[in-house]
């Protein structure tokens, strides 16, 4: 597979928009209130206090429709002090769900059939606060003191951590009974109290007493706090109700985090039994910002590893809890992705149960696949990957060696072997193989003599001889690429690298750890690094081709390995040093040679390293900007130019007039399109996009797109159709992302389409399980260089027939990167002057009977 990279953006077109910003003096608010449904599904929260900005999401989901969007209605029961019990009012059934503090985990650890759904808060509320005293400046000063701790161990673990990581243990301070006044705190007759960091430091700054913050967090005890919990039994009969609660609740969050004066009007008007002014919620809303949204977490994640940490705190704090594992309290939507456990088809698991899998492996193509000279036993990324994947899916397996590739390829094909686990990708081995989703990838570099120079592309090996791995990855990638080269298949790197040293051959291509292993293992002092090509290999599974279940197994264990645990494996083997005896002169020779290699380059590899940092910082600070300070006055921008455009407050009577408001629109929609593509983007690229994965209709999906696209193809003619039946078998996925993913494919199909065209969807599940879903265009088509283009970031045909056709060139890009976070496939088909077709490609596992 070849990557091609191009970035750009053309800007005159956002600068001349964001111009317009200057010139409107006007600011308009507009609320939509949602269309009441007629059967929503009635649930009921109990929150563990009273009404104030810590329970703004719920108030918002209710109040603007985003509980009705998914089908539910909210009662919000009020809180009794010393009278509700949370966990008691859920578990009785007068509740469907709840939120608790963080010594809900007790209570789950105590046997109460609780699970939890979010964390609303990654870091806690509660806090130490004090006068602000010569003498007390620190947590340590606070021994021996008078210290007020509201709540029981459970509930006050933050502080109670937060002392003891001072060595400050129960009987090193005096113990007071809270008595929630903060006038107690400022007379003097207490030096602390426990607070919540949304109240008590702005009342004390409103009436100007000194004050001072102790912060657990600040120390590095993260607690989670404010969890959203349901029953088990709720959470197992009800899973899809329990989903869109949720879904709907953190979009709640959401907005009101991102939206905070307007919500504390909202609560100041309607939810204020506690009587706080505007000021006091917005300050409040600020705070606990800081506390939900933090570290690049989504907003509600929970992850188990701290949960632990959790658990173990109450330990500490002398809380007596059972040892059964924790993954059991966490909902399995609400876990981290990495954390998701996989989930398998009867088919894989009676796969599991039955079959011994017969795995084969090279012994010589280090660090990927190899025999370990120290131990004689299998080693590498490759088996490393491979035991990651089998120990998480309960796999049993037998290794096999093998000297020879070619010969492992042949038994997998003959069926004598089953897998192979350091395998690329090639149309050949398709036709006896099945293959995994990479679980690594690296580009093919080129090792040549240390008298050549840095080799910037292909062409400088025209005419030259080539050794290569006989039918290595790297051979079958370069044969298809680049099929004019003169190549020199060796058995295996060693001789490929000697032939080189020999003057036998030019240059030895190969993956590029593997040649940097092999240069330093051999001693091949006279030959380095000079180039690389622009294919990258993917290492992947290969499975013989009537074990399907093996390869589905793969893939979903693949989807849970963290981007953190990936690298440590690759740093493992990457950055190892191969031992090999100790005498001098023996290493010499090669020491100085590699040295040489590394010192040359070492000042511009920090100096890259340094740019690239800055340049991700500059990035993030960008996108930031993007996502709140460009969004709130284009929301403005769009909503006042729409007013204008509809003269809904009056005739405007110059038609020019009425023309600029219209294109100021058109404009900001595409910023608005442009802002979202970039930042959906880097979420992916940065590995911080998380699927709200569902079961999903595709035919109602599909819908539902022909129909807002309609706007866009009437008035041109043209026709969209859809033929995918309704009976089709049903797709776990992200509706969102299919929804945008379908979006972008049908308006580039309208903007490339003459008038009286044809748009087609179908779809179908092959013999092999798969969903094929294809769109299908009578429109201009693309010549096979336009192809590998159009799906390159800010790539736009360039052509007379869209030269006024608006867009961001990043929609293909998108699909693309959608289809690879769902372990799919886009392939696009076209000719010039007959059409195009795309096609999505979806896994097995993720096709699902149609519930009946």
């Amino acid at each position: 597979m070849v990557f091609c990279r191009k970035t750009g953006l053309r800007g005159d077109g956002l600068f001349r928009l964001l111009g317009l910003v200057a010139f409107l003096p006007i600011l308009l608010f507009t609320v939509v209130t949602p269309t009441k449904s007629q059967e929503l599904d009635r649930v009921r929260i109990q929150a563990h206090w009273l009404e104030q900005f810590e329970f703004a999401g719920f108030y918002v989901a209710k109040e603007y429709g985003f509980y009705e969007e998914v089908g539910l209605a909210l009662d919000i029961l009020p809180h009794r002090t010393g009278e509700t019990d949370v966990v008691a009012t859920v578990l009785n059934g007068e509740a469907e769900f709840g939120v608790n503090y963080s010594s809900i985990l007790a209570d789950f650890y105590r046997g109460e059939p609780i699970v939890a759904l979010a964390a609303l808060f990654q870091d806690s509320p509660l806090v130490l606060i004090a006068r602000d005293e010569p003498t007390l400046k620190a947590p340590k000063d606070l021994e021996g003191r008078r210290i007020m701790i509201g709540g029981d161990a459970l509930s006050s673990v933050p502080i109670r951590a937060l002392m003891f990581s001072q060595n400050i243990g129960l009987n090193d301070f005096e113990l007071q009974q809270h008595s929630y006044n903060l006038d107690d705190l400022i007379s003097g007759k207490t030096d602390a109290m426990t607070a919540y960091i949304g109240n008590e430091p702005f009342e004390l700054s409103q009436r100007g007493i000194p004050f001072q913050v102790f912060d657990p967090g600040k120390l590095g005890l993260s607690f989670y706090e404010n969890i959203l919990f349901t029953t088990a039994k709720e959470a197992e009969e009800n899973p899809q109700r329990v989903a869109r609660f949720r879904k709907a609740t953190l979009r709640g969050f959401m907005h009101a985090f991102d939206n905070i004066e307007e919500t504390a009007k909202l609560i100041h008007e309607k939810y204020n039994e506690q009587n706080k002014s505007v000021e006091a919620l917005i300050y409040e809303g600020k705070e606990l910002r800081k506390r939900a949204m933090v570290r690049d977490i989504p907003l509600g994640q929970i992850e188990v590893s701290r949960l632990n940490d959790l658990a173990n705190a109450f330990r500490l704090m002398g809380v007596s809890l059972t040892n059964k594992p924790v993954e059991g309290f966490v909902w399995t939507g609400a876990l981290a992705p990495e954390e998701r456990p996989a989930r398998f088809t009867p088919e894989e698991h009676a796969f599991i149960e039955s079959k011994v899998v017969a795995v084969a492996t090279t012994t010589n193509w280090p660090p990927f696949a190899f025999v370990s000279e120290q131990t004689g036993a299998v080693a590498g990324i490759g088996y490393d990957f491979w035991k990651e994947i089998a120990t998480r899916a309960g796999l049993k397996y037998d290794v096999n060696l093998y000297d020879n590739f070619s010969r492992e390829l042949e038994d997998i094909q003959e069926k004598r072997q089953d897998l192979a686990f350091s395998v690329g990708d090639t149309p050949q081995r398709r036709k006896y193989a099945l293959f995994s989703e990479p679980y690594a990838s690296f580009p093919l570099a080129i090792a040549t003599s240390k008298e050549e120079h840095f080799i910037p592309d292909i062409s400088r090996l025209d005419g030259k001889t080539i050794a290569i791995g006989r039918n290595f990855t790297a051979h079958q990638m370069m044969r298809e690429a680049y099929p004019h080269l003169n190549y020199l298949p060796s058995d295996n790197i060693r001789d490929g690298l000697q032939a080189v040293s020999n003057g036998e051959a030019y240059a030895y291509i190969d993956i590029a750890p593997a040649l940097v292993h092999a240069i330093n293992r051999y001693g091949f002092t006279n030959l380095k690094i000079s180039g690389e090509t622009d294919l990258i290999c993917e290492l992947r599974l290969m499975a013989r081709r009537d074990y399907p279940e093996l390869i589905s197994i793969a893939n979903k264990v693949i989807a849970t390995i963290s981007p953190e645990r990936r690298q440590d494996i690759l740093n493992h083997w990457i950055n190892v040093q191969y031992e090999r005896g100790f005498d001098l002169n023996d290493i010499l020779p090669w020491l100085i040679g590699i040295g040489t290699l590394i010192l040359i380059p070492f000042a511009w590899l920090v100096h890259s390293k340094q740019q690239a940092e800055r340049a991700n910082r500059m990035k993030s600070e960008f996108l930031a900007l993007m996502s709140h300070d460009l969004r709130t006055p284009l929301n403005v921008i769009m909503g006042f130019s729409d007013m204008m455009r509809s003269q809904s407050v009056g005739p405007i009577e110059n038609p020019q007039y009425r023309d600029y408001a219209n294109d100021i629109y058109q404009s900001g929609e595409l910023l608005v399109s442009l802002i979202n593509d970039i930042l959906d983007l880097s979420k992916i690229e940065a590995g911080k996009y998380v699927l709200d994965e569902e079961e999903v209709d595709l035919s109602a999906v599909v819908n539902r797109t022909i129909h807002g696209c309609a706007i866009l193809a009437s008035p041109r003619g043209i026709t969209i159709r859809s033929e995918i039946p309704d009976d089709l078998q049903t797709l776990y996925a992200d509706e969102r992302v299919l929804t945008q993913i379908f979006n972008n494919l049908l308006s580039n199909a309208i903007k490339y389409s003459d008038k009286g065209g044809t748009i087609r969807l179908t779809a179908q599940v092959t013999s092999q399980g798969e969903m094929l879903v294809k769109v299908i265009d009578t429109g201009i088509g693309m010549s096979a260089d336009e192809v590998k283009r159009v799906t390159e970031p800010f790539e736009r045909l360039n052509r007379e027939h869209n030269k006024h056709v608006e867009g961001t060139g990043l929609g293909l890009h998108l699909c693309l990167s959608f289809m690879r976070l769902l372990s799919g496939k886009l392939q696009i088909d076209s000719k010039s002057g007959i059409g195009t077709t795309v096609t999505l490609t979806f896994p097995a596992e993720r096709i699902h009977p149609r519930p009946s």
